[in-house]
């Protein structure tokens, strides 16, 4: 298998079958074999896609690190179920086996959107703990894809960093990107295109959190924190934590101060 199209979700059918009819409007074209896996709480059947109905919330990241070890493609797409893929969205593979990435460990490659230049990590990402830990080279890791090779050997075995729920974690994986003097790279012969329905906010503050604290503990000099998968765990319950957000000293509240 040459590709897995991982997409997790816990919308309606229809959004889902939207993502996978708009993949195989292009299967005229493409050269190489694909499975789509689909996750989520509800019944789904389609003969072209496997479902793993779980009760669970795999929605977002925990779905799609799910997905993962039931996946067997060379190189893994990180859909949404927010985004479709426009014509020859197989040629990251072109691009991820290409002259851009030969001397590159990370063959990860972002699907771009259409604005230019990507997406700078100050622009997306300002918590307001204070400054962080970022270059210009930080780039917000949007739609990645990735080989299977990069995820089993350098990425811990997981897509994002499981200490996330919905989002952040392409933040996440910019900035350790950009540690490993590799900076996070866009597809130059193939994009997406938002459908208007925008993803839940759901643990937003939660995730920016966890983002901030995986950035802060990576500068420090002990080695367990400077791996991709480094389990971050928070003070506080989700919800004890979105309320002391807005009364509490924001560092205190991520256990960084004494």
């Amino acid at each position: 298998m040459d590709i897995s199209v991982l997409l997790p979700s816990i919308r309606p059918n229809v959004y889902i079958d939207r993502i996978v009819d708009n993949l195989h409007k292009y299967d005229a074209n493409c050269p190489y074999s694909y499975e789509i896996l689909t996750t989520g709480p509800q019944d789904f059947t389609r003969e072209d896609t496997t479902h793993f109905k779980n009760e669970l919330d795999h929605s977002g990241i925990a779905g799609l690190n799910f997905l993962y070890t039931k996946s067997q493609g060379r190189y893994i797409v990180a859909a949404t179920d927010d985004h479709i893929h426009q014509d020859k969205w197989w040629t990251f593979v072109d691009e991820l086996e290409g002259e851009r990435f030969k001397d590159r460990k990370y063959k990860i490659l972002g699907i771009r959107t259409g604005d230019e230049g990507g997406c700078g990590m100050q622009q997306h990402f300002n918590p307001r703990y204070g400054d962080i830990p970022t270059s210009p080279v930080d780039w917000t890791a949007r739609f990645p894809t990735f080989s299977r090779e990069t995820i089993d050997n350098l990425l811990d075995g997981y897509l994002f960093n499981p200490s996330f729920r919905l989002s952040h974690c392409d933040i996440w994986l910019g900035h350790y990107l950009s540690k490993q003097n590799e900076p996070f790279m866009e597809t130059v012969t193939t994009m997406m295109e938002p459908t208007h329905q925008r993803s839940a906010a759901r643990y937003m503050y939660v995730d920016e959190a966890v983002c901030y604290k995986l950035m802060m503990l990576y500068e420090s000099n002990i080695e367990m924190y400077h791996k991709y998968g480094h389990f971050c765990q928070l003070e506080y319950t989700e919800l004890e934590y979105i309320t002391k957000w807005y009364h509490e000293d924001p560092m205190n509240v991520l256990g960084m101060t004494q």
